[in-house]
């Protein structure tokens, strides 16, 4: 690792632990100081994984009268309410 990029991929490092630990991207943009959502995205957005399987779960749970698990589902769960 070269000193010039060791700054850069420590931040690195630490958003793609923050995706793989399933935060959701708006506290990742706050963390890493960007000014919208689109940064993040654009810089770290390849990182999420395919959440198609993880939409339909979430939906499929609802119509069961089941709850989403904890964590982004829960946010868009709380959205939809208010």
């Amino acid at each position: 690792m070269s000193k010039g990029n060791e700054p850069k991929q420590l931040r690195h490092a630490y958003a793609s632990l923050l995706i793989d630990g399933g935060e959701s991207p708006k506290v990742i943009q706050k963390r890493m100081g960007h000014s919208s959502i689109k940064i993040t995205m654009d810089v770290y957005g390849h990182l999420y994984p395919e959440s198609e399987q993880r939409t339909r779960n979430v939906i499929d749970r609802a119509f069961d009268g089941g709850q989403p698990t904890i964590g982004y589902a829960d946010e868009v769960m709380d959205g939809v309410a208010a």
